[in-house]
């Protein structure tokens, strides 16, 4: 997870338009939020943050983080 949101920050940095800039870097935020409360072990919440973020951002989370927290979440 840490390694996709420092691609997406790399991304950002590439950008030369700053709206987009500011959505690239905002989907790195969110990504390092997720593995952030994914250590702290809430994954109901880290599912959550990830179910709402944007699909093309959301793509980029790994197969196996996305497929762990909906395996975690399921009833």
């Amino acid at each position: 997870m840490q390694k996709a949101a420092e691609r997406k920050f790399a991304q950002a940095k590439k950008q030369k338009e700053a709206g987009m800039m500011a959505m690239y870097a905002a989907d790195a935020r969110d990504m390092f939020r997720i593995a952030k409360i994914m250590q702290d072990g809430d994954y109901p919440a880290a599912y959550e943050k990830a179910r709402n973020m944007d699909t093309a951002a959301r793509d980029e989370i790994p197969d196996k983080v996305y497929e762990f927290l909906m395996d975690e979440n399921r009833e």
